[in-house]
């Protein structure tokens, strides 16, 4: 199965309380959708891979738990979580602060560079 074939419904079953709404993302290695947990708003991520890339993910998420930043989204109530599915695949799924505005990708605006002679 391929991360664009996965049912965010699978996701649910295993997580009470979860109830997921619009995509709003989709790439290479993960999935994002808007949710409400327990009432409140957040974004469920989910990600699939291979061992290694699952565990490249793993670090990610533990180093973004230290990093205090306002310019980073904060963790959700849910944290990371594993499921595996029919054929050992496995998808790693947790919840992030939701923040409402336009995606940066949208607001793209080129930066000026120095011209060095």
């Amino acid at each position: 199965m391929e991360l664009s074939q996965l049912d965010p419904q699978v996701i649910t079953n295993h997580c009470p309380g979860l109830v997921v709404g619009t995509q709003l993302k989709i790439g290479g290695q993960k999935r994002v959708w808007q949710c409400a947990y327990q009432q409140k708003a957040y974004v469920l991520k989910a990600l699939m891979g291979d061992d290694r890339t699952l565990l490249r993910i793993r670090r990610e998420i533990e180093v973004m738990h230290v990093c205090e930043s306002r310019y980073l989204p904060k963790f959700g109530p849910l944290p990371l979580r594993e499921l595996e599915l029919a054929g050992k695949q496995k998808v790693l799924y947790f919840l992030e602060e939701y923040i409402d505005g336009l995606p940066l990708s949208s607001v793209y605006k080129p930066m000026p560079t120095a011209e060095r002679r």
